[in-house]
């Protein structure tokens, strides 16, 4: 049945008289519910490498995901989506999580203005000491709006076939198209990067699972906005929910649940030096609150830890091509009513640039 689907995906792909020119390239995101507490208060990248320590267990995690595809033809796409997790210190396990997950994307109507897609996934992932090759596949669909030369709007559903119960999903996204670094680079002017109205985004994700026995959610949406040349403020909206249900036991037939919540929101104001120049500079402060929680259908509700904290940091940025920003630099983060409360972090990763580059 899987590879049924595979070929009628690739069939009607093959007889779409698309738009989408061989060489493209496709750059989105991968969130999971970990990234809600990866770094909250800053912009997640699209794709790229966040490290977090975690001073109360004396451990440092680093985590690394994305997807990357190329159009082999006019109206088909084949790349990956990629994930790594790993944990280091005292209470450190080396490797968390593996994910390689090739796709293979066909495009059924791609006018400049719309394009629609049908897709095929499967892979490998290790997870805790438990390996899995091949035996889930999902078959999605999506639509791209654009939303600027090289950004667009992905609404998606997908269906999973999987050990267990299957999953239903809905979501959302952005992508970024782009041809050829070196071309679109000479296209660049680096003294128009940032400008009063522009907006840098990083990963933008809502997605919904649902199954018999589960529902979860994940949403990371946040952003740059520069009121002036120099000044940008913005913020960081995290969140994941993750609901199951499962037999009680006994001849009644009852059910219980578990779920845990993870909510973060922050807001931040930036600086930017020198932002003629091919890499420039800035400064940030900002503030938020981040909690997470569990809750039980069992037991007297659940538990809860919230606290609110406090932002520095600085790094620097440049263009790679149009629209698309590589950023790197460290953080400070302090946790209030936290005992062990100085945390820091690093990012190195890709954002979108809307704005000074979009008026050309």
């Amino acid at each position: 049945m899987r590879y049924l689907i595979l070929l009628l995906v690739l069939s009607l792909s093959a007889t779409a008289n698309g738009q989408l020119k061989k060489k493209t390239q496709i750059l989105t995101s991968v969130i999971t519910a970990s990234d809600t507490e990866r770094l909250p208060g800053r912009v997640q990248p699209i794709t790229g490498l966040l490290l977090q320590e975690i001073p109360d267990i004396n451990t440092t995690v680093a985590s690394i995901g994305g997807s990357y595809g190329i159009a082999v033809r006019d109206q088909v796409a084949v790349g990956g989506s990629y994930r790594a997790d790993f944990s280091f210190g005292e209470n450190g396990n080396g490797v968390d999580h593996l994910m390689l997950c090739p796709w293979a994307r066909g495009y059924l109507y791609n006018e400049p203005n719309l394009q629609v897609y049908g897709q095929l996934q499967t892979g490998i992932v290790y997870d805790s000491d438990e390996f899995d090759a091949f035996s889930t596949v999902i078959a999605s669909a999506g639509v791209h709006v654009p939303i600027g030369p090289t950004i667009r709007f992905t609404p998606n559903i997908s269906y999973a076939i999987q050990d267990g119960n299957n999953r239903v999903g809905i979501g959302a996204n952005v992508e970024y198209h782009f041809t050829d670094f070196a071309t679109e680079d000479r296209e660049i002017d680096h003294s128009e990067k940032y400008t009063e109205g522009g907006l840098i985004v990083g990963a933008q994700a809502v997605n919904f699972g649902f199954a018999d026995n589960s529902f979860i959610s994940t949403i990371r949406i946040g952003g740059h906005y520069f009121p002036s040349d120099r000044w940008s403020v913005g913020g960081d909206l995290g969140l994941s929910y993750d609901r199951t249900t499962f037999d009680s036991g006994g001849s009644s037939g009852s059910k219980s649940s578990f779920s845990t919540t993870d909510i973060n929101l922050g807001v931040n104001t930036r600086y930017y030096v020198a932002p003629e120049r091919r890499f420039s500079g800035y400064g940030e402060a900002g503030a938020g609150y981040y909690s997470r929680g569990f809750n039980t259908s069992y037991s007297n509700g659940g538990e809860s830890d919230g606290h609110p904290y406090l932002r520095l940091g600085a790094g620097a940025q440049t263009l790679l091509c149009r629209n698309l920003l590589l950023e790197a630099g460290p953080e400070f983060r302090l946790d209030l009513q936290q005992e062990s409360n100085l945390v820091c972090g690093f990012m190195v990763g890709l954002l979108l640039l809307f704005g000074g580059m979009e008026a050309e």
